[in-house]
């Protein structure tokens, strides 16, 4: 499994029009699991949006951000990184006027190959938990 960690930071009065874009190096496959830890501290003042291109990426909303105060943003995804270069582009900004911040993201990328039969699983269990009215329980 392949995991990519970026430490990304933006010193204090960091505006939106001013953020700080960071070309985060991936690698081909698919993004399966996306962690986004900001530190205590942040107060909600450190932003950050990722995109692929021009296209924002996460979050799903156009023009809102991630930010928070000690918090893992932890999601399962599915994300095709077919197309060279296989990066992202980080927007961090920090609205404090006192003190700098950073974020901590990590992605797991794996080849499709790998993720196919545990999509499958997954499709298999939701369909049968859908037509019994009750989840798969695990060992």
């Amino acid at each position: 499994m392949s995991f990519f960690w970026f430490t990304l930071s933006a010193p204090k009065n960091t505006t939106l029009a001013n953020a700080i874009n960071t070309t985060l190096i991936l690698h081909h496959g698919v993004i399966n699991h996306v962690s986004i830890y900001i530190p205590n501290g942040s107060a909600g003042l450190f932003h950050l949006q990722l995109f692929d291109a021009l296209h924002q990426l996460y979050p799903l909303s156009t023009g809102e951000d991630f930010h928070g105060d000690d918090i893992t943003i932890d999601f399962k995804e599915w994300y095709d990184l077919d197309v060279e270069p296989y990066t992202l582009v980080s927007k961090c900004w920090n609205d404090d006027d006192t003190f700098s911040h950073e974020i901590i993201v990590c992605f797991s990328v794996l080849p499709k190959w790998i993720l196919i039969p545990q999509l499958f699983t997954d499709t298999l269990k939701s369909a049968w938990s859908k037509l019994v009215g009750k989840e798969i329980e695990e060992d």
